[in-house]
């Protein structure tokens, strides 16, 4: 979790904004909204004077690997040798790497995602960075209420799934957290809670799906 972060999402015309105070060091984040023109990391993350050096590091879940770093450069902006130009895109539900050499203010500003929303899940136990692709702080839920309606992020969990978040205080992993089904999520974390970690807005996690591909759907509408 992004240590002393701040998120506020006003929806008039479904258009907002969201704040993350970043620490020195390494912190897992993602894009909360659709930026303009596009969701370029120039567009969506402009920094200042003290921020060069200050680098993203983005997982490739087909190779399992991590890709070239982007790097920001005052006066140039990001920068990468990744040959890719699809890899500088960072849209909602991508969570990426974030090392700040000193302490930084972004601002996420753009087009709060909505409607029929489908974000990938590798499966066969292949490693992802995700996030949530709408700004909405929650569990990762999947355990349905007494009701049987869906609760907290939807997030398309499966037995023996198994997501990891990133603790910014200890610049290291949390605790796993892995999925039982008709159980909930189990972890040694001394919060434990059956519908999974608490995901807060901008916030990425890694999963590790046991089970095959999965499409994590949401059905989105800023005013209910």
């Amino acid at each position: 979790m992004v240590a002393n972060s701040m998120a506020q999402v006003y929806s008039a015309n479904a258009v907002g904004y969201v704040n993350l105070n970043l620490p020195a060091g390494i912190s897992l984040i993602a894009n909360p909204l659709n930026g303009s023109p596009d969701n370029d990391v120039d567009s969506i993350i402009q920094l200042g004077a003290t921020a060069t050096g200050t680098t993203i590091f983005r997982w490739d879940s087909v190779n399992q690997r991590y890709g070239n770093s982007i790097q920001f450069i005052l006066g140039v902006g990001w920068v990468t040798a990744e040959p890719d130009p699809n890899w500088r895109i960072l849209d909602p539900g991508i969570g990426f790497f974030i090392r700040c050499l000193s302490p930084q203010d972004v601002t996420f500003v753009g087009e709060v995602p909505q409607g029929q929303l489908a974000n990938p899940v590798p499966g066969l136990s292949k490693v992802a960075l995700l996030s949530s692709q709408v700004p909405q702080e929650g569990r990762l839920g999947h355990i349905a209420d007494s009701t049987g309606a869906a609760v907290g992020l939807e997030f398309p969990a499966g037995t023996g799934d198994t997501v990891f978040t990133w603790d910014v205080a200890g610049q290291s992993w949390s605790a796993s957290w892995q999925y039982l089904e008709g159980i909930g999520w189990l972890t040694s974390n001394p919060n434990p809670h059956p519908e999974g970690p608490n995901i807060a807005v901008a916030q990425g996690f890694a999963s590790r799906k046991a089970g095959p591909d999965a499409s994590w759907d949401r059905d989105f509408d800023v005013n209910n």
